[in-house]
């Protein structure tokens, strides 16, 4: 700003000229259409201005009395002076914010929307819960403190859970610098909201008599206060303790079905306490509370995920009936956190025994567009795969028959022929057994005694993996290169033979192209003669050229390989007698593609 100034390149605005004159009101720079352009470029005079205590007292009485000069200004300008004000109290501007703290009474004021009766008005707690999240980001300790000293400030907050933006204010506090550097010494932020209770009285929302409006925030701040605490922390220990998994399963599953907001809300929750889960410090560990409510509840989540309710729902490619849905997919991360969990036993007996892996594999080709899906489901698989127990891997294949599933699936075709979905998760996850069969020789034996995984392998998916790694199939060749004179002799042999295969293939393919084309020819000619007998006669008169014209490139293409022949053998006669089988060798192999033109003809 005083760059342009000082070289007369700065037009100053109405707000600067207001703010030079020795007397002016708050509402003259309000009503100006460039105070917020002003505020967003911080400009220092407007923001010395507005720090002054009682320009403050103004505007905190703008955000907080709905009826402030209700009598001077009409209702329009009364909620633009109010939004103004709100920006301002918003901005992050250490000199307002040092002079709002300083002032408890304001303070006070701009907190008093927590402690009113709800419901809130929606735009008194939108800017109250923007300028305390604000300003407890410049001055944490002060807000922090204040707040602390207000009676059953835990409760008005929850107590305003349907809203939004006080659930936002709440999760920032959690989340406040104060908090995160003095949670590990057992005081501040973090023990104080435990001692108040914050997690069970979070957990006590999820009931299934509240709104899904309640379910949903609540879950969403224990899911916060999860992800953003570390081990030690006290309000981590109180979510993984055993009476709130017992609370929070009981919850969920009171009612379980997909259409349970109480159910909808706390799937991730629980995700993110199995992610939390401390991993097993031997085979004979306990479980965590989290997995032991798991394990008790497998059947009603295995009805969860085979479940067929729902309306269905048309896409691009097709209709769902039901569609797969936000539900089951949460139960299949709460799944594949399981597995990452590393517990062999309990994963042994709940996708094992309890056929769980089986239910998540026929969904996974199901629903062959769902990449999503997909992708949980080939984390499990291949975390399983990944395992050191000897016994869980082998159960995959021995009880569970993954290969089978794969292969029998991988050589499905979808509608018109096309590649399924899945395909693409088939291929890496065959790859993976492929792999474990090189390194454990119980999973080769189960694979080699397998028809539909060695025929899988012999087609699709050799096919597949030919075009997605071309190089590796020049390497093997490379590999095989011939570096003496008599492995360069056999080297020419095994060349011609390759050679008189193409020749063959290239025959049999002319003659398929003949045979392709006469039907072609033959309804052609049906259209355009004029009888039945014409059209007869038109189409042999059609196809015969066409029958001569390809043989005729047969013949080009083996009278061309005669003639590489013949040099052949003159550079075998001018090398020596080591070089003349090669020629008899070449001449030989030329002459076993010449049967194939009468056939060709023939066709």
């Amino acid at each position: 700003m005083n760059f342009w100034r000082s070289f007369g390149f700065y037009t100053p605005s109405p707000i600067d000229n207001i703010l030079e004159r020795d007397a002016f009101e708050l509402e003259e720079l309000l009503a100006e259409d460039d105070i917020s352009q002003e505020l967003n470029s911080h400009n220092k005079n407007l923001i010395a201005y507005l720090s002054k205590p009682n320009v403050l007292e103004n505007i905190v009485r703008y955000v907080t009395e709905p009826s402030y000069h209700a009598d001077e200004l009409d209702e329009a300008k009364r909620k633009k002076y109010g939004s103004l004000c709100a920006d301002i109290l918003a901005l992050e501007a250490w000199t307002i914010a040092d002079g709002v703290t300083q002032n408890e009474g304001l303070v006070e004021k701009l907190c008093a929307f927590l402690e009113a009766e709800p419901p809130l008005d929606p735009v008194l707690a939108a800017q109250g819960s923007r300028i305390i999240g604000s300003l407890l980001k410049q001055k944490p300790a002060e807000i922090i403190a204040y707040i602390q000293s207000r009676d059953n400030a835990v409760q008005h907050f929850l107590g305003h859970l349907k809203s939004g933006p006080v659930m936002e204010l709440l999760l920032k506090l959690i989340r406040s610098d104060d908090a995160v550097v003095r949670a590990g010494s057992g005081t501040g932020t973090v023990q104080w909201l435990r001692d108040e209770k914050l997690i069970p009285q979070l957990v006590t929302l999820l009931h299934p008599d509240q709104p899904a409006s309640v379910h949903e925030n609540a879950a969403n701040a224990l899911c916060e206060i999860a992800a953003a605490a570390h081990d030690s922390s006290p309000l981590l220990s109180d979510l993984l303790s055993e009476e709130t998994c017992l609370e929070i399963f009981t919850h969920a599953f009171a009612n379980p079905s997909l259409e349970s907001s109480a159910l909808k809300y706390s799937l991730p929750l629980l995700s993110v306490l199995i992610e939390h889960a401390p991993t097993p410090s031997g085979d004979d560990a306990p479980l965590p509370p989290v997995l032991s409510m798991f394990q008790k509840h497998i059947a009603q989540i295995k009805a969860l995920l085979e479940s067929s309710k729902g309306s269905p729902t048309t896409f691009t490619f097709g209709e769902l009936s039901p569609p797969f849905g936000f539900v089951r997919m949460k139960v299949m991360e709460i799944c594949s956190a399981v597995v990452k969990s590393k517990y062999e036993p309990l994963i042994y007996r709940c996708f094992i025994e309890d056929k769980l892996l089986t239910t998540c594999m026929n969904l996974f080709f199901r629903y062959e567009f769902n990449n999503m899906l997909h992708r949980v489901v080939a984390e499990i698989v291949k975390t399983a795969l990944a395992s050191p127990d000897l016994a869980l891997k082998t159960a995959l294949f021995d009880e569970c028959e993954l290969h089978k599933m794969i292969a029998v699936n991988g050589m499905t075709k979808g509608e018109h022929g096309l590649r399924r979905g899945y395909m693409g998760f088939v291929t890496d996850l065959s790859a993976a057994i492929e792999k474990e069969a090189e390194e454990l020789q119980a999973i080769k034996d189960i694979l080699e005694a397998s028809e539909e995984w060695k025929f899988y392998c012999a087609n699709e998916f050799r096919a597949t993996k030919k075009l997605l790694y071309p190089d590796a199939e020049e390497s093997v060749q490379e590999s095989h290169r011939f570096s003496t004179d008599e492995e360069q002799g056999e080297g020419a042999d095994n060349e011609w033979e390759s050679f008189s295969e193409g020749s063959r293939a290239t025959a049999a393919a002319v003659s398929a192209e003949s045979e392709a084309t006469l039907p072609d020819a033959l309804e052609g000619a049906e259209i355009e003669g004029s009888d039945g007998a014409d059209a007869s006669e038109g189409s042999e008169g059609g196809a015969a050229p066409m029958q001569e014209e390809e043989v005729a490139k047969a013949e080009e293409a083996v009278d061309s390989e005669k003639e590489k022949a013949a040099g052949a053998e003159d550079g075998a006669k001018e090398a020596g007698s080591s070089m003349e089988v090669e020629a008899e060798a070449s001449e030989e192999a030329a002459k076993e593609t010449t049967p194939m033109l009468p056939e060709a003809a023939d066709e």
